[in-house]
This record gives C-alpha cells, sequence and structure tokens, in this order.
C-alpha cells in the first residue's frame, strides 16, 4: 500500500531538529526522553485523577510553561499522526448516513459526536452518545424535543411504537439496543468492535425512525 500522509507527516516529524527551529534544542536524548515523560504525565493529569506527587510538575508547569507546552504540543502531535490510521481505518468502516427527513440541529449533533467519537478512537464515549442520540431522535418525532420533563426510553419507545414510529421489527431492536449500551454506560466498558455495533445500530434504527416519521412506506436500510 502506498504510504499515507499521516505516516510521510510522522517521518518528516522525526527528522526534524533544532536547525530548522522546529524542536529545541535538548542537549542529549536523555534530556528529550525526561521532558517527554514529563509532557506525558502533565496530561494525563487532565485526563484522569493522578497522586500528589505529581504536583511538583503542575509548578514546573507554571515556572517554565512554554517548554513544557512546547513538549505536550509535540507528545499530542506525535499521538494524533501516529493514531491517524486508527481513525481512517474506523471511518471506513462506517456506511453514508443516509436521511429522508433533516433531523434538527440537536438531533444531528448528537449522531454526529457519537460517530466522530468512534473514529478518534473514544469507544465508550461513542456508546454512551450513541445512546444518547437515538433517545434525542425519538424525543423529536414525538415532539417532546426541549420538554424539560424527564421521560424514560421505554416510555419514549411505548409512544413511537403507539403512534407507528416503531413497528414489530425495530420496536424490538430498539428495546435490544437500549438495554446493550446500558450495559456499557452502567455495568462494564466495551471494546472498540462492541462500540461499532452499538454505533450503526443506533445509526440504523435513526434512520428507520426519520423515515417512518416522514410517512414514507419503505424504510432504507443502514448496514
Amino acid at each position: 500500500m502506498e504510504q499515507r500522509f499521516s505516516e510521510w507527516l510522522a517521518v518528516q516529524a522525526e527528522s526534524l531538529d533544532s536547525r530548522e527551529g522546529i524542536v529545541p534544542s535538548l542537549g542529549d536524548e536523555e534530556a528529550r526522553h525526561i521532558l517527554e515523560q514529563i509532557a506525558e504525565a502533565l496530561i494525563e493529569g487532565r485526563e484522569a485523577f493522578t497522586e500528589p506527587r505529581f504536583d511538583v510538575l503542575e509548578k514546573a508547569l507554571r515556572n517554565e510553561p512554554d517548554i513544557a507546552e512546547g513538549e505536550i504540543d509535540r507528545v499530542l502531535t506525535t499521538r494524533a499522526l501516529s493514531g491517524m490510521r486508527g481513525m481512517v481505518d474506523r471511518l471506513m468502516k462506517l456506511s453514508k448516513l443516509e436521511r429522508v427527513k433533516t433531523p434538527s440541529d440537536q438531533t444531528a449533533k448528537y449522531v454526529r459526536e457519537a460517530t466522530r467519537a468512534y473514529f478518534y478512537g473514544l469507544i465508550q464515549a461513542s456508546a454512551v452518545m450513541s445512546r444518547i442520540a437515538l433517545e434525542q431522535a425519538l424525543k423529536e418525532v414525538l415532539g417532546r424535543q426541549g420538554i424539560e420533563d424527564f421521560v424514560k426510553f421505554k416510555e419514549l419507545r411505548n409512544e413511537a411504537e403507539q403512534k407507528g414510529i416503531l413497528d414489530g421489527v425495530t420496536g424490538p431492536a430498539a428495546c435490544e439496543f437500549a438495554k446493550d449500551a446500558n450495559e456499557v454506560i452502567h455495568h462494564r466498558p466495551t471494546d472498540a468492535k462492541g462500540a461499532l455495533d452499538i454505533l450503526t445500530r443506533s445509526r440504523g434504527l435513526i434512520v428507520q425512525i426519520y423515515t417512518a416519521a416522514s410517512g414514507q412506506s419503505s424504510v432504507p436500510h443502514l448496514p
């Protein structure tokens, strides 16, 4: 396979040195390794809970912000380049999202973020957002969008079945989907394969919900 653009960029980044004014001169590889570890720790401290012993690194960040931010920039850029192949591969597993009726901006944002979370590798976030997107789609087609009263998913599903938005196939499918998505939310994390399954089912059900709401006789299938 021909070298991808992200791979080419990664090679070019590795070849840069202080003479090009991009990567600061760090003296030696050991110094570079230490700075990289500090940057990783500073990033980790914003992603998860860390031990108090890392507080000294936060002090270093305040005292030498340019050096710390520069190294964080390098680490995050390297991560993005190295993860690009996976992002592309995950995106290519998804089919084009067909629609019959244009969703509201609110629903569209949830669907978009569920999809983006998946191909960025945020597996758990994708599963959670997929569940939220389906619930939001039901609220919209049932005229419950923006209503502050809390409504359980089961109630939305029952109402959608009564109004013909969900049928004998999509109704049980929505019930099973909610069960699997709730398992991720309340019990145990999923993996990339599970997140893809949840996302794909959410997108497929949403397409069929809007198709039914628009009064179309044929329901397109989203693989």
